[in-house]
This record gives C-alpha cells, sequence and structure tokens, in this order.
C-alpha cells in the first residue's frame, strides 16, 4: 500500500508541550527544595514534597499526551494496519479535507475495488454492532447500552458527501465508493453481529482485505484522475500518477 500525506505530519502543541515543561521545572525545583530544606519545618516539607510529586506527575503526564494526540492525529495506526494487508495497487491519501466532506474522514483508500471513505474511531472498551445499531458494554447490571454516537450514520453521511464531492470536483458521477469505519487500536474490542457496514478491526483487517480485493471496480486510469482531483483541491503538487501507476 502506497501513502500520500495530504498535510505536514503533525508536531506536538508548542503550548502544552511549553505548559508541560514549566510544571516540570516547578516539580523538579520543589523536589530540590524538599531534600535539602531545614527539617525544622516539616510542615512546609510536606507542602513542597507534595508539590514536587504534582509537578512532576502532572508535567509527565502532559507530555505522554501531547505525543500520543500527535500520534493519533498522523493516523500511524491505520498504516501499519492496513498496510500489511493491501498491495501497491492501493493508493491511502491522509487527511483529504475536501469541501463539504465530514472533517472526521481520516483517510481515503483508493483501489481496484474503488474508493472508500475511512473514518478511525478509537474507542477504548467493548462494543456490539448489530446491523446499524451499536451498544456499549456496560459491565455493570445495565449490561449493553447504546451508544451516544452512531459511526454507521456518520460513515453513510461521509460517504454521501464525497459522492457528491466526486461529482462536481472529480467529474465522477458514478464513483464506485464505499465508507468504511476503521478501529485500528487493540484497547477497542467488537462484538460483530450481521453488521451492514463496513468495519475494519485490528482482528479482521485481513479477511476484510480479502472481501474487498476480489472486486475489479476501477482502473488505474481513472483512479489517477480521481487522486489527482483531491490533491488539486488541496493545493498539492500532484504525484498521483506515478504513485498509482507504479503499482
Amino acid at each position: 500500500m502506497r501513502v500520500i500525506r495530504l498535510a505536514p505530519s503533525p508536531t506536538p502543541s508548542t503550548r502544552l508541550l511549553a505548559v508541560a515543561a514549566a510544571m516540570l521545572v516547578v516539580g523538579a525545583v520543589a523536589a530540590v527544595l524538599a531534600i535539602t530544606g531545614p527539617r525544622a519545618r516539616p510542615d512546609g516539607l510536606a507542602i513542597l514534597a507534595i508539590a514536587a510529586a504534582m509537578g512532576l506527575g502532572v508535567g509527565a503526564s502532559m507530555v505522554a499526551e501531547a505525543f500520543r494526540s500527535r500520534k493519533r492525529r498522523s493516523n500511524e495506526d491505520l498504516i501499519r494496519l492496513l498496510g500489511p494487508t493491501l498491495t501497491d495497487a492501493y493508493l491511502l491519501l491522509l487527511d483529504p479535507k475536501l469541501a463539504g466532506v465530514p472533517s472526521d474522514v481520516a483517510a481515503l483508500l483508493v483501489g481496484p475495488p474503488g474508493v472508500r471513505a475511512l473514518l478511525v474511531r478509537r474507542w477504548v472498551g467493548r462494543y456490539r454492532v448489530r446491523g446499524r445499531g451499536w451498544e456499549f458494554d456496560t459491565h455493570s447490571h445495565k449490561g449493553w447500552i447504546p451508544c451516544i454516537t452512531n459511526p454507521s450514520y456518520e460513515g453513510m453521511a461521509a460517504r454521501d458527501a464525497l459522492a457528491a464531492w466526486a461529482r462536481g470536483a472529480a467529474d465522477e458521477p458514478n464513483l464506485p465508493l464505499e465508507a468504511a469505519i476503521v478501529f485500528p487500536g487493540k484497547e477497542s474490542h467488537l462484538v460483530l453481529e450481521e453488521p451492514e457496514d463496513e468495519i475494519i478491526t485490528a482482528d479482521n483487517a485481513p479477511w476484510w482485505a480479502q472481501s474487498v480485493g476480489g472486486v475489479q471496480r476501477m482502473d488505474a486510469a481513472r483512479a489517477v484522475r480521481f487522486v489527482e482531483a483531491v490533491m488539486a483541491s488541496r493545493g498539492e503538487r500532484s504525484t498521483a500518477r506515478r504513485s498509482v501507476r507504479g503499482s
């Protein structure tokens, strides 16, 4: 699978890292004062010890969160999930950001079966999908409860919006298009009971790739035109022809 990033790789928030650094400095200073301070003031030493623990703990947590956030935004876990299952006949366009298309479309997967609008979810816990109904396992007397949001309907909205964009910007009135909901992390545990939509998880990715790979709906020339339209909409210098035809 070939990958094109349509936006620069995200960097950790400068502001968040600055606050984290300040917290770490405060915690370190408090720790030094607590160690070297006069023992005659036990109350003061206790306060310094608490400040040191809070400063170092909160600062370290903020640094870790900054880099976790960067990793999520860069979709490295999505690449790791799909890369081993797909050949170079597929092209993954990260962060498309097309006019009128929901911003939570993390990527477009273009290949012989057509185009997949990929919505990535990193939910933690156990979920069940029946048809287009989504439920969460509370592990309590409440049992399974409906999820607050419904990725199936979000995927349908994204698919329809992308189809409308393709008709206007890419001159594709009948784009072979589907939406797929992707759970790339092992923290998401899904029970799939005849879902009506494509759902890709860390467990079923190879099976999904085989199931969609047997259908040829889009030739290389058509794929090139679509990818070039996507890249042109982002003002990118087009490398689509080389990327797709090099497969």
